[in-house]
């Protein structure tokens, strides 16, 4: 976006785009970010070709197998556009998979009264914007212009911009769901990571019977988005062989949550870790969480498991 905005500005695309919507742009795209380090590191880890932008199904395999012999790596997701057309959208609730039975979440619909409030504001603007959209072309200059093309030209400089603002401001709110899924197997043990996926991202893997198979032996389930309502399915959970067993039994499934307490939600229906959800893993996995942690001298909790 960031790149977009400067190619906007200087005219080498395209047409120059108005300096209010390319530093919107430029805002948004690099500096509008609560984790901005954690990007930039991220960028600066993926230099050199080392980077992979990955998706469900995914081959990375060969990249595995040149760095850590043995380990094999299993994309789940994020799905495509093309592989699952229902990720565009955001469920507000589901009876049957979230960690809630009743009430939504009133900050989703809070966000897009916000965006809808904020486009209709910027439509409104009565800023105008004399440069010259085809500056090789024949044109009208200032008063001169006549009066059926001016809302042309008016929008035509602010369309692009527009579309950008709007693909970023969608982007903002579904980022969770182009978290990656990786499901490791080492010496037959297998470790499923989920990030921040939500249930329109697990729902391309709930759907499919090969890899909800693969998914049902997990021994150890990095616990998605901080323990969150709609990050951990009820149909996967279910789907998990290995919870319930005996708490003696080597096999029980071994959960893990980086989350803190109080940090996010407004009510005891929003908040994070979930209650139930928190309830079940203590109750049917070996539990570990970093709400543990006693001194920031030492952030991190141990989880051991055989290899």
């Amino acid at each position: 976006v960031k790149l977009e905005a400067e190619l906007l500005s200087d005219g080498r695309f395209i047409e120059p785009l108005d300096s209010r919507a390319a530093n919107q742009l430029r805002f948004r795209g690099e500096n509008n970010i609560t984790n901005r380090s954690a990007v930039v590191n991220l960028i600066k880890m993926a230099e050199g070709g080392k980077g992979r932008y990955v998706h469900a199904e995914y081959d990375l395999q060969k990249d595995f197998d040149d760095l850590f012999p043995g380990v094999k790596v299993d994309v789940i997701g994020p799905p495509t556009i093309k592989q699952y057309s229902k990720i565009k959208r955001q469920r507000s609730e589901d009876k049957n998979e979230f960690w809630l039975e009743q009430a939504l979440n009133k900050n989703f619909w809070a966000l897009q009264a916000e965006t809808a409030k904020s486009i209709g504001q910027e439509k409104k603007s009565k800023q105008i914007i004399r440069e010259n959209p085809f500056p090789d072309a024949p044109s009208f200059d200032g008063e001169n212009i006549p009066p059926y093309t001016r809302w042309f030209i008016r929008r035509l400089r602010h369309l692009r911009g527009n579309q950008l603002l709007n693909i970023v401001r969608i982007l903002d709110r579904a980022m969770n769901n182009t978290s990656v899924i990786l499901l490791f197997e080492i010496s037959g043990q297998k470790m499923l990571f989920s990030g921040d996926a939500q249930i329109e991202n697990w729902q391309f893997c709930l759907d499919n019977p090969e890899t909800m198979e693969k998914l049902e032996d997990t021994n150890l389930y990095k616990v998605g988005h901080h323990g969150s309502r709609n990050a951990t399915p009820k149909t996967l959970w279910n789907r998990f062989k290995n919870k319930g067993l005996d708490k003696n039994d080597p096999k029980r499934l071994k959960t893990v949550i980086s989350t803190m307490h109080g940090k996010h939600g407004h009510s005891e229906e929003t908040a994070v870790p979930r209650k139930t959800l928190v309830t079940e893993l203590k109750e049917n996995s070996e539990y570990t969480t970093t709400e543990e942690i006693k001194s920031m001298d030492m952030p991190f909790v141990d989880v051991e498991i055989d290899l």
